[in-house]
């Protein structure tokens, strides 16, 4: 995967995904259409992904590094250090707060 630095999120990011910030600026509705699922994910375009907001009593940050804030607040209510995952078991605290937020289902961070 080729990547390219993002000015504007301060890192490096898959190029793939570059070109989809700038051919779809206000985002991307999904709709997964298959027989069991029929969600509809919001991939967001990079206004709302740089839209800051606050969580009370934790933080400011933008929607794409959102994660840093939820996991402050597992890690100060004294729940354990790791977050389930249906792939690897569990995943540190610290690996989760570093992702990058693509969008959102029913409140759920993609």
């Amino acid at each position: 995967m080729k990547l390219e630095w993002s000015e504007s999120f301060k890192q490096d990011l898959p190029v793939d995904y570059i070109h989809f910030l700038r051919d779809n600026p206000t985002g991307v509705l999904l709709k997964n259409s298959s027989r069991w699922d029929k969600r509809t994910w919001n991939l967001m375009g990079k206004v709302a992904l740089l839209k800051r907001w606050e969580m009370s009593g934790v933080g400011k940050a933008a929607n794409y590094e959102c994660l840093q804030l939820y996991t402050t607040v597992q890690e100060e209510a004294g729940m354990e250090f790791t977050a389930p995952s249906a792939h690897f078991r569990s995943v540190k605290l610290a690996r989760v707060a570093k992702g990058f937020v693509i969008g959102e289902e029913n409140g759920d961070y993609l």
